[in-house]
């Protein structure tokens, strides 16, 4: 039975809802769509499939909209975006896979890096196994860190309390603690490499 799937661009391509098909098969393990191999902005699984799925790769698409629940994706280990450059959100359903172990973005719009970190919170309040998130790619991660540097208001300590009505203010920036101390790790290093090397005389 067919365990693994990799979907790439022909001069037919299938539109998303043709996935409900391949969502049946069951013995699916790892499905890769690469270069288009389907097209359209929104993708509305409508079956209970991938049953068997645990991972799945997207990969330089023009997705926009993606609606999903955990039934459509049940067992899901690892999500893979790669250039899915108008993609801004993920399914927060998503936090509700206990078996999801990773989300890898690599070249893909901020927004997403946000939502999924959104997701491992939501899988962290509800009591899921810890989630990983990778983001690939300096440029990808420098942006976050810009982005974050121009809207998150991020308190400053004093020496009285938050009230409760204040730390739930910031609720928002405390979600993206991990990934905002990580942008300025990989920004610090950028900028090291980035400077001119003194010449020593022989």
């Amino acid at each position: 039975m067919l365990k693994k799937m990799k979907l790439e661009r022909t001069s037919l391509r299938l539109r998303w809802s043709y996935l409900d098909i391949i969502a049946e098969l069951p013995r699916l393990e790892v499905l890769k769509l690469m270069d288009y191999a389907a097209y359209g902005k929104e993708w509305h699984p409508n079956v209970r499939g991938f049953t068997r799925l645990k991972l799945l790769l997207i990969e330089h698409y023009n997705l926009k909209y993606w609606k999903a629940t955990n039934d459509n994706f049940p067992i899901l280990e690892r999500l893979v975006l790669k250039e899915c450059r108008r993609l801004k959100e993920i399914p927060i359903e998503f936090a509700e896979i206990h078996t999801l172990q990773l989300i890898e973005l690599t070249r893909c719009l901020p927004e997403l890096g946000e939502s999924a970190a959104r997701i491992q919170k939501e899988q962290e309040d509800l009591g899921n196994n810890p989630m990983d998130c990778l983001m690939k790619e300096k440029k990808f991660i420098i942006l976050m860190f810009q982005k974050m540097m121009m809207n998150v208001d991020v308190a400053e300590d004093d020496d009285n309390e938050d009230s409760d009505a204040d730390a739930a203010k910031h609720d928002d920036n405390y979600d993206l603690n991990w990934l905002f101390d990580e942008s300025k790790r990989t920004l610090r290093v950028f900028l090291s490499s980035s400077r001119p090397r003194s010449s020593t005389k022989r």
